[in-house]
């Protein structure tokens, strides 16, 4: 066991050395989002017009 974490310890140090720009980014960078949030639901809905029955997106009846 004692073997096995000194070889992740070592693979992570030699990953931080070969490339340590892996390690400088922020929060901002991961939690951005790509496209903008109207592209997003034109998507959403897209799909959903494919996958769904058309009799399902009807509007209910009501009695």
């Amino acid at each position: 066991m004692i073997v096995v974490f000194a070889a992740v310890v070592l693979i992570v140090t030699i990953l931080t050395f070969v490339n340590p720009r892996n390690l400088l980014y922020g929060k901002e960078e991961h939690s951005a989002p790509q496209i903008e949030p109207s592209a997003l639901r034109d998507q959403i809905e897209d799909i959903i017009y494919q996958r769904v029955k058309g009799e399902y997106l009807k509007p209910a009846k009501e009695d």
